[in-house]
């Protein structure tokens, strides 16, 4: 089994955020229990936030960011109190939406396909549009693609042999395959070794972008 690929890290001291978190919900007069209820969290996971035994990933931390009325810089920087418009080390990120139901004939990433956002690295995402998909069934269980696995996907209309895709075949919903090339015979693969995989003419292939990495979360 291939090894998984990892959620976006931004090492920082749980000491030096559980300060800041503590300061800054005074500053904006958010008790815990608010807080817990903003993140759809237990009471308790936020009390380990502000001691220091608990940190939260890059999506809780801009979720509490915004709604402190701050920013990630704020929370993490060793001084609280320096100036808003200094440099900071921390990584860019980029919003990336999380689709839906992905059919074709429609524009992927229209408002009414997006069903929330995601973060990303901005110097891992090169040029291009992504997206998110969540990944449902067991097919893919083998590379790591678990139900609920997140996958970023680069939008393109090609993909090499040997590499997963996002497809759609014969115009119903999307499947996350590895597509192989045989003559006029487009080859979609499953990571799983309890399923076979399936033939289909290259007219009844749409290729709607090239997975590029994973996040499972893991409780």
């Amino acid at each position: 089994m291939r090894k998984y690929s990892h959620e976006v890290i931004i090492l920082y001291d749980r000491n030096t955020f559980a300060r800041n978190l503590k300061y800054y919900m005074k500053e904006a007069g958010v008790n815990a229990t608010q807080l817990a209820e903003h993140l759809n969290m237990a009471k308790s996971s936020i009390s380990g936030y502000t001691n220091g035994t608990r940190q939260p990933d890059v999506e809780k931390l801009i979720a509490i960011a915004k709604l402190l009325g701050v920013s990630v810089s704020d929370l993490l920087g060793e001084d609280n109190k320096k100036k808003k418009n200094q440099p900071s080390d921390l990584p860019a990120l980029v919003e990336i939406p999380i689709l839906g139901t992905v059919r074709a004939g429609y524009n992927l990433l229209a408002d009414e396909n997006i069903i929330g956002y995601s973060y990303a690295l901005k110097n891992e995402v090169g040029d291009g549009d992504y997206f998110y998909l969540l990944i449902e069934g067991n097919s893919m269980i083998e590379a790591g693609l678990t139900p609920g696995t997140k996958v970023l996907v680069r939008k393109q209309n090609f993909i090499n042999d040997g590499s997963i895709a996002v497809v759609l075949v014969n115009g119903d919903e999307a499947t996350v395959k590895r597509v192989f090339y045989d003559r006029d015979k487009v080859i979609l693969s499953p990571e799983n070794s309890r399923m076979k995989p399936t033939f289909h003419d290259e007219d009844e292939i749409t290729i709607l972008g090239k997975v590029v990495s994973f996040t499972a979360t893991i409780e």
